[in-house]
This record gives structure tokens, sequence and C-alpha cells, in this order.
């Protein structure tokens, strides 16, 4: 007897002509064993290559299954999730990438995981990724386990092959900002958090869309929308250079009054000057930082642009 709940399967496509058929076609296979309905929605974020080309064709091959999306710009992967999920209507709904690391014949051990214990997410975690270099992984590992000591994410671990209720998502969509990590966000609304062992295997084709130049940046937004770390290290270091200061000006005026001695050091003093002056600098930049991302939300600026919608 087939279940009530409807699976929406949310896909961010970018640069991936070379995996989307097999994807698909292994999604097919894999879920149309299941007793749930299902549909499976991919959001191509302006791809360079023909991956819309190739949704399309998926779309006449799978036409009750299918739904695709072409963004009109670039607007990142949790972006493009947001955007998908803005366009489901599953009750339980699974990300995953476009590259098949995320094997389709693990979301039953998703589903089963979230039969067993209701919870609003599903993890689907591995030991060790084998889709990255060894410093690469260890970069990744970094932006994860570091990003977790700033929040409230307790879980301590993440992936982009999750399972989300439908009333997590309801609220996963109302948030407003510019700049979206799925997986800080999700714990602004639950704890009913859990994760489960699956495989990972390498791409099929192609290259990761992250390099390092991409990922210090997702990790400086990370820091930056989702804590108040930088302001405090403003605050902290500031109140430190003080005290430093201040001793250092007392020492001086006192070696003068005792000894006699002329205060000397025009070396020093133009290091210190310098350095801090730099530091106010990078305090200054930190600040207009936050004030730029209030400017952008202020404005309505559009996360994401829809181009079409098949």
């Amino acid at each position: 007897m087939e279940k009530q709940e409807k699976i929406s399967v949310v896909i961010p496509v970018y640069n991936s002509a070379g995996s989307l058929v097999e994807l698909i076609d292994r999604i097919h296979a894999t879920l149309s064993q299941l007793n749930y309905r299902y549909e499976v929605l991919m959001v191509d974020d302006c791809s360079k290559d023909n991956s819309w080309e190739i949704i399309l064709q998926l779309k006449e091959k799978y036409p009750q299954h299918i739904k695709g999306v072409q963004l009109g710009k670039n607007a990142g992967q949790h972006m493009a999730i947001i955007c998908g999920l803005n366009l489901t209507d599953g009750d339980l709904i699974v990300t995953m990438d476009d590259d098949l690391q995320h094997p389709p014949e693990e979301i039953p051990k998703l589903l089963t995981k979230w039969e067993e214990t209701g919870y609003d997410v599903v993890y689907g975690l591995y030991n060790t990724s084998k889709g990255h270099g060894k410093a690469r992984g260890m970069a990744s590992n970094f932006v994860k386990k570091t990003s977790t000591k700033f929040s409230d994410n307790s879980f301590g671990n993440g992936s982009s092959f999750r399972l989300l209720s439908r009333k997590l998502i309801d609220k996963l969509i109302r948030y407003p900002q510019q700049f979206v990590f799925i997986d800080e966000i999700i714990y602004w609304y639950t704890t009913k958090v859990t994760g489960v062992q699956v495989r990972h295997e390498p791409r099929k084709a192609g290259k990761s869309n992250y390099n390092w130049f991409k990922l210090f940046r997702l990790y400086l937004h990370i820091v930056v929308h989702f804590t108040a770390l930088p302001l405090q290290l403003m605050v902290w270091g500031g109140l430190i250079f003080s005290i430093i200061s201040f001793l250092l000006g007392v020492f001086f005026i006192v070696k003068k009054m005792v000894s006699g001695v002329s205060v000397e050091g025009y070396t020093s003093l133009m290091v210190v000057i310098t350095f801090s002056t730099s530091l106010m600098l990078v305090c200054f930049g930190t600040i207009g930082r936050y004030i730029y991302q209030v400017h952008q939300n202020q404005n309505g600026k559009p996360p994401y642009t829809i181009r079409e919608i098949i």
C-alpha cells in the first residue's frame, strides 16, 4: 500500500552534465521501489556547461517525477537549495549533491532513521570523504568543526545529504537574509537532529566547484553572518592593547622621572603607530561588512532570480 507522505529530492546543479543522467536514473530506480510518492527538483545554478539541456531531456524521460528550475544568475549552492525548497510540496525533503558522491541507494537509510525517530533532520554521515584530496578534506572539516564552535550547532557535524521534515522546511524558507548556510539555520528552529552512516563515493565526472578561495570565502561568510566573533575580537583586542599602551606609558614616564633620560625609540614608535593604524583599519572594515549586510537586507535585494521553470 502506498504511503501518504511524498518525498521531494532537491538537487542544486552546477556544471554537472556528465553525471546528471546516471544520478536521476539511480534515484528513479531507488525511489520507485519504495511506497512513497516522489518528485525530483533540480535547480540549475547558472551552469556554464549544458546541464540545463540535460535537465530538459530528463524532464521528457520522467515527466511525472522531474521538475527543473534555471536561475538567472549564480546564487550559490545553499541559496539554490532554498530556491528548490520553496518550490517543493513534499512531506519529506531530501537534499543531495549533483556529482554522485551521495549514492541515491542510501536514501532509504535516511527514511528508515526518520521512521524510527520522527526527528526534523536526518543527516547522512560518512567517516571519510572520497571526493577530495587530503589537504582539501582537512580544510572542509576545519570549516565544519570550527563554525559549530561559534554557534548553537550542538550536533557537531553535517552534510549536504540530509532529510528534512515539512514543518522545518516551512520555517527555513521564510529566512530573509542574502547569505544562507542551511546547516546553521537548522539549529535556529530545532534540536531534533540525528544522523546515520552512509557511503560516500568519488565524483563520477568533473571536479569540485569549491576551491580553496571559495571555501575560505564561505568560512568568512559564516563567521560574519552567524556570529559576533569579529566584534568580540575587536573589543577584547582593543582592551588588551589599551592596557599594554597604558603600562608602556607609565614605564616611560617613570623612566624619565627616575633617570632623567629622555624617551627614545623612533623606530619602535613608528612600528607601534603603523601596527595600531592597520589594526584600526581592519576593525573599520569588519564593522563596514556588518553595515553592508544590513544595507543589503534593507534594500530588499532578491537572493536569487528564476529564469525558467519546467
